[in-house]
């Protein structure tokens, strides 16, 4: 457990941000598939997953979206000049090879951008499902990375999801080895569904990343029923064969604290 003294934060939505720190010394990079757990000295401890690495310059790119109190009172700590106090490394890596397509929401495109820069892949092809046109900010940042020509904003106020996915087989040049899950459950899940017709002979790969609250195994939020037995996306994942998840418990595991989360994060905006 390390502290970062440099931080950059930067707006991208009314509830997104990203957070550009400096790594520090002898910190070793993390591997595709693990993720970073963050806090500062007001924070409960919060996993998120890294977005882009400036290696020579030692500097690390994330996301953070504010759903709750912490993530709310980390970007106000950040904006008021505090460093973030804890910094560390988690989850198994994933070795990812071979011709991926990405699925993601904008929250989880790190689950896509630091792959692509980080894994041994030939070739890739990523789609950001959006529900909303504000998030095109996020997709818009990330094309300082990657190339548009093999990306897509794909926002259901525009057209359905089922319509995108339907049409990959023709927009891509290439047929997935691997095809990688990242947003909501829903959306994985109805990802996964689609597309496991229209790509037969791929592997489907879901990152629970998005699912996680504590990241060390402590809350037990994230736990989730894989082959018929109980694991936990931050300790024994974060990835899992989409095939092998039950997705109606893991659906319905996320509507439990909504309702306390929302009073959290309004209580700690009325204190602030």
């Amino acid at each position: 457990m390390q502290s970062i003294k440099y931080c950059e934060t930067s707006k991208l939505t009314d509830t997104t941000y990203v957070v550009k720190a400096a790594l520090p010394c002898r910190f070793a990079k993390p591997r595709v598939g693990q993720f970073l757990i963050v806090a500062t000295q007001n924070t409960e401890r919060i996993p998120v997953t890294p977005l882009w690495l400036e290696e020579a310059e030692g500097k690390i790119h994330f996301i953070v979206e504010v759903v709750g109190a912490s993530t709310y009172q980390f970007i106000e700590d950040l904006k008021n000049g505090l460093s973030i106090t804890s910094l560390m490394k988690a989850g198994k890596p994933n070795n990812l090879h071979g011709k991926i397509l990405f699925i993601v929401s904008p929250i989880a495109v790190g689950v896509a951008s630091y792959a692509i820069q980080n894994s041994d892949i030939k070739d890739y092809y990523l789609v950001v499902a959006s529900r909303s046109e504000k998030y095109r900010s996020i997709y818009s940042y990330l094309t300082n990375f990657i190339s548009e020509n093999k990306s897509f904003f794909h926002c259901d106020q525009d057209r359905n999801l089922s319509k995108t996915l339907g049409e990959l087989k023709d927009t891509i040049s290439f047929s997935p080895d691997i095809v990688m899950l990242a947003g909501s459950p829903s959306m994985m899940r109805f990802s996964f569904e689609t597309l496991k017709t229209v790509f037969p002979n791929s592997k489907f790969v879901a990152s629970l990343n998005p699912i996680m609250l504590d990241g060390t195994g402590m809350c037990g939020a994230c736990r989730v029923e894989v082959a018929g037995e109980v694991k936990f996306a931050c300790k024994d994942g974060p990835d899992f064969l989409a095939e092998d998840i039950n997705w109606d418990n893991l659906i319905e595991r996320q509507k439990f604290y909504t309702s306390e989360e929302e009073e959290a994060k309004r209580q700690l905006i009325l204190e602030n």
